[in-house]
């Protein structure tokens, strides 16, 4: 079985990015944004809700307003150059009536400069590895364009062999074949260089603005590369896992040494769920949740239920083997736990050029490989708008571990039906 990309990708577009984007309140949200030190308030700061379109300008007194929101829960973002970014977790149903956003000065360069030295020439030397990283090799690639290539400072770690990247203001990135153009606030981005295959991790949040199309053709061709885009998404995955359809375009299979073991799809839904970790044989686990059932796939693949009751308790029984997976629901979340790897299958896939070129070679069989692995001893929360958390969690390879790249990210509320 071959998984193809050697490198690894640690993916945080959206940090918790939890909201449903299938319905948005009209509610207002009013806020100001300050120096976190002198209270004063800051101009032009910019407050939007990550990964969408949705967002705002201070005025001169640091104030905004923002007037769609998603149903549920959300992130707030708000930067300002000079500043840290600073994000907010909210629920649409308890907004503030006056939000305050305290931003904090970004610490001196030269401190920085004492523990490890910015590269002089680091666009000149680095720049094509950071754009093959960050944007990626895909055909869409190829029409991105970082517009302020000048704030990007890139730092050599030479002890673990890591370039590290920051940058002192949002990328705008032009992305032309999806007609986006991306402001991206870069929180971390390391790149640890290995014999064995290098180990990626980048941090950030997307905030996107419709290009205009200069031809109905043009429109058309951006149109039609969104979809394809959706298509191969880890984003999609993660939304068909709420549907009965999954089984048509996935496949999952566990890997625990040398077994193999199906997990069936569709995953059955149950009323609600907490995250939890892999419950050991005959154990109570207090869950912080109403009745919920949690589904137990065993290496043997037969199916456990259990159920807490109103008293938050919940009982797990019988004989859990290594490498159970584990799978709870709601309508708005699944908590997913396994040992080993998940191998997923993407079928129906027409065009491999792109993923072939970068392996060098033709993938074995019909499909596209990913693998997921957990990094810490605890679930990951997936949502119904395909994002998912913690990402720093789940360590992807293989074909998702190329594809999930900032030429490739659509807005969570990407509808490929308008």
């Amino acid at each position: 079985m071959q998984f193809g990309a050697n490198i690894i990708g640690y993916f945080l577009y959206c940090i918790l990015s939890i909201f449903s984007c299938s319905c948005y309140s009209q509610n207002v949200l009013k806020g100001k944004v300050v120096d976190k030190i002198s209270g004063e308030p800051i101009p032009s700061a910019s407050v939007y809700i990550s990964k969408t379109s949705v967002g705002a300008r201070t005025n001169a007194e640091g104030q905004f307003y923002i007037g769609k929101f998603p149903s549920n829960n959300f992130i707030l973002v708000a930067s300002s150059v000079g500043y840290n970014v600073a994000e907010m977790n909210l629920q649409t149903s308890k907004l503030p009536d006056e939000l305050i956003i305290p931003l904090e000065r970004r610490a001196n360069e030269l401190n920085a400069i004492t523990v490890s030295p910015y590269e002089k020439n680091g666009w000149r030397d680095w720049g094509d590895i950071f754009v093959e990283n960050l944007i990626g090799t895909s055909p869409y690639a190829r029409h991105c364009k970082i517009k302020n290539h000048e704030a990007l400072k890139f730092r050599m770690r030479h002890k673990d062999s890591t370039l590290l990247v920051d940058a002192g203001e949002p990328l705008v990135i032009e992305n032309s074949s999806l007609g986006y153009e991306l402001r991206f606030d870069l929180q971390k981005f390391s790149l640890t260089f290995s014999d064995s295959g290098n180990t990626l991790f980048y941090s950030g949040h997307p905030f996107f603005r419709e290009l205009p199309a200069k031809s109905f053709k043009e429109q058309m061709r951006i149109i039609e590369n969104r979809k394809k885009a959706y298509y191969l998404s880890l984003m999609r995955f993660m939304q068909t896992l709420f549907s009965d359809s999954a089984q048509n375009d996935y496949a999952i299979q566990q890997l625990d040494g040398r077994n193999i073991f199906n997990v069936p799809l569709p995953l059955k839904k149950s009323d609600s769920l907490p995250a939890f970790h892999l419950p050991a044989a005959d154990t109570v686990y207090e869950m912080g949740s109403d009745m919920v059932n949690i589904k137990i796939i065993m290496l043997n693949e037969r199916s456990v239920t259990s159920q807490a009751t109103n008293n938050k308790i919940i009982s797990v029984s019988g004989s859990l083997a290594v490498g159970a997976s584990v799978f709870s629901f709601s309508d708005q979340q699944i908590s997913m736990y396994f040992t080993g790897r998940l191998a997923i299958s993407i079928y129906k896939i027409r065009d491999r050029s792109g993923y072939i070129g970068f392996l060098g070679s033709e993938p074995s069989g019909n499909a596209l490989m990913s693998t997921f692995e957990l990094k810490k001893n605890e679930a990951i929360n997936i949502y119904a708008n395909g994002t998912y958390s913690d990402p720093s969690n789940l360590k992807i390879t293989g074909f998702w571990a190329w594809w999930e790249k900032l030429a490739t990210i659509l807005p969570v509320d990407y509808d490929p039906a308008q």
